[in-house]
């Protein structure tokens, strides 16, 4: 994993350059093209076209995000923590935005020895994913608890449920059971990775027509906390 990390992250910066300049003068086009459209000049054509094209960068530019991920939450800190309950309030309204609402028991006390913005991300794709597959927020839940050392964060959903035989390939990196242009296939890849290389875990379990439960599981934070991190 730690070798895929790397190899997406320095494809992704190979990748990223280039895709810019595309994109900028894919913008630029489609402002002249839609000035000369507005000036009497047959467009709207071409403009379609540029607008598909922009819809293809866009794609590529969440991937190679996507892949750059991978590759920053490779280095740790080994000062770094993370109080649960902040960062799990923060990753709820990435993924569910300001007004998103679903149910919260943190209860765990104890640090994880995690970077906040590490853990905030790892959380934020999964609940991504708990969205995509609730009918509502409301049938979303997260939970913490210290246990043995460690700080538990599970988030719990009510949705499709993932089938049997797709359960272990979940974290496979691009592997995706959406439709085509529906997701990266790596948002679980990268919470799992982050998970891994920070002496965690991540692992779902899942019935069909009932729902999905991810569990990470993080070493606590030991000794007192410096003031002001």
């Amino acid at each position: 994993m730690r070798a895929l990390a790397q190899l997406a992250s320095g494809a992704a910066h190979e990748i990223n350059n280039p895709l810019g300049f595309v994109a900028s003068n894919l913008r630029t086009l489609r402002e002249s093209v839609g000035a000369e459209g507005a000036a009497g000049v047959p467009g709207l054509e071409l403009v379609e076209l540029i607008d598909e094209c922009l819809h293809g960068v866009r794609r590529v530019e969440d991937i190679v995000k996507a892949l750059r991920e991978l590759g920053d939450s490779d280095e740790m800190d080994e000062a770094d923590h993370a109080e649960v309950g902040p960062a799990v309030r923060r990753a709820v309204r990435q993924a569910l935005g300001e007004q998103g609402r679903c149910e919260l028991s943190l209860q765990a006390t104890a640090h994880a020895a995690i970077a906040p913005p590490l853990l905030e991300r790892a959380l934020t794709h999964v609940l991504r994913n708990a969205r995509q597959a609730s009918p509502t927020d409301e049938g979303i839940r997260v939970s913490s608890v210290d246990r043995d050392g460690t700080v538990v964060v599970e988030v719990t959903d009510a949705g499709c449920g993932i089938a049997p035989e797709v359960l272990p390939r979940i974290f496979e990196p691009f592997f995706t059971t959406r439709p085509v242009g529906g997701g990266t296939g790596l948002g679980l890849t990268s919470a799992w990775g982050i998970a891994r290389r920070h002496g965690g875990s991540l692992e779902l379990s899942s019935e069909l027509g009932r729902g999905t439960t991810a569990t990470f599981v993080f070493p606590a934070m030991l000794g007192p906390v410096a003031p002001g991190r």
